[in-house]
């Protein structure tokens, strides 16, 4: 038996839905992939494919965790030839803790600016 056919909101008296039209995030709104986007290219230039591919589907903790200790890792056998390292370690542990701020707060301190500044140029950057 197939089911019956729906009626059109207008043939049950009840108002017509509004469709779910997304916004266009303010720039407070776009921190998290600002945040995202950095640590992107920091596991990038040091040759951490997985945890690139980990940081753009992170939600959770342990994937968070994860990062940082693959970034803490990398740190040691980089050391300084790949910069900003120090600064995505501390950011994905900040992020581990649901720190967006935190994490911002390193990446932007990393680079000597405020988080401001840092969002700024950043934005600039990723054509944003």
């Amino acid at each position: 038996m197939r089911p019956a056919p729906a009626l059109h909101p207008a043939a049950t008296g009840r108002p017509t839905p509004v469709p779910h039209v997304p916004s266009v995030p303010s720039v407070a709104d776009d921190r998290d992939a600002l945040v995202r986007a950095d640590l992107i290219d920091t596991a990038t230039h040091a040759g951490l494919r997985c945890v690139a591919l980990v940081i753009g589907l992170a939600t959770t903790s342990e994937h968070w965790t994860a990062v940082a200790a693959d970034f803490k890792r990398a740190k040691v056998v980089h050391g300084s030839r790949v910069s900003g390292l120090y600064a995505a370690h501390e950011a994905a542990e900040a992020m581990a803790i649901g720190s967006l701020d935190g994490a911002l707060a390193y990446l932007a301190d990393g680079c000597g600016l405020s988080v401001e500044e840092w969002a700024r140029i950043t934005r600039a950057g990723q054509g944003r």
